[in-house]
């Protein structure tokens, strides 16, 4: 499965400096992973419009 994080302008993921390494969306990621049954296509977009963790780069 191709789990991608879009960025919509606000000021959330992935425009985080710490986006290459948040442990939030690799938890999420292993969560879809094991729990969201493959689309057809086989890709899931998710949307992040806050965070706790948000630092701009």
């Amino acid at each position: 499965m191709d789990i991608r994080f879009s960025s919509q302008g606000t000021g959330a993921c992935p425009l985080c400096k710490y986006y290459k390494g948040c442990k939030i969306l690799k938890k999420m990621k292993q969560v879809f992973l094991e729990e969201v049954k493959a689309l057809n296509d086989n890709a899931l977009e998710a949307v992040i419009y806050r965070c706790p963790h948000f630092e701009e780069e």
